[in-house]
């Protein structure tokens, strides 16, 4: 992600993780521009932390799957939504 930096990053990039960033990730996801990061698992997250993403104007939120399997967004026929069980 620094490597790619701001140029090749793009405005409005979206970061998808599995747990909320530390501190220090927190710090390089602002350097490159990211405008939003989605994590599945919380921990405890940093009050420095949330702060730099609240100046930064980084929308930070929590995605969670639905219960009865996975979301799939597109296929060869075109894109539908549709849960497959596990």
């Amino acid at each position: 992600m620094l490597e790619a930096g701001r140029d090749r990053v793009g405005a409005g990039a979206v970061l998808y993780c599995n747990t909320c960033p530390c501190l220090t990730c927190s710090i390089k996801i602002v350097q490159v521009g990211i405008a939003e990061v989605v994590f599945s698992q919380s921990y405890y997250m940093d009050e420095e932390a949330a702060r730099i993403f609240r100046e930064a104007g980084v929308k930070l939120r929590q995605f969670s799957p639905p219960r009865e399997g996975l979301v799939v967004l597109g296929n060869e026929k075109g894109l539908t939504n549709r849960t497959i069980d596990e």
